[in-house]
């Protein structure tokens, strides 16, 4: 248990207070910048150097089923679906490039927390599967454009 409280905390998910407990911290407008962009930087380096490097086809269908995870703003089941599936296909991207996965999947974490907060506000973003298909599509493309 205190494992898991002090990996969570230096998630910044939890906040120890000796001698009064655990606490789940707020999430700050400064904080909630700062998760945005250390996730826009972790998750586009992911893929540029997965397109750089090229990948297995193969690899890249289970990744195409993730991206089309639909969701449907009313049903918080279907969120929940795509938010893991969101999470997996980034990760996933991540494993490609044979680099940055740490880094992703700790943005990832910390957005999971931003998309769960804002499902309870009736907020439910943009669905980004066209983002999605033209980071396989760069992907493909640029495999295809190395030597064999």
């Amino acid at each position: 248990m205190r494992e898991a409280a002090v990996r969570l905390h230096q998630e910044r998910l939890l906040r120890i207070v000796p001698h009064r407990g655990y606490f789940v911290g707020p999430i700050t407008l400064r904080e909630l910048n700062e998760v945005y962009e250390y996730r826009s930087a972790a998750e586009c380096a992911a893929a540029e150097l997965a397109a750089r490097k090229g990948a297995d086809p193969k690899l890249l269908e289970p990744l195409t089923e993730l991206a089309r995870t639909p969701y449907h703003g009313y049903d918080r089941k279907s969120c929940i679906a795509f938010i893991d599936a969101d999470t997996a296909f980034h990760v996933g991207i991540a494993r490609l490039s044979r680099m940055l996965e740490r880094a992703v999947s700790e943005a990832r974490s910390q957005m999971e927390r931003i998309m769960y907060t804002a499902i309870d506000i009736n907020y439910y973003g943009e669905f980004p599967l066209v983002e999605h298909m033209q980071i396989l599509d760069a992907i493909r493309n640029c495999q295809r454009l190395q030597p064999g």
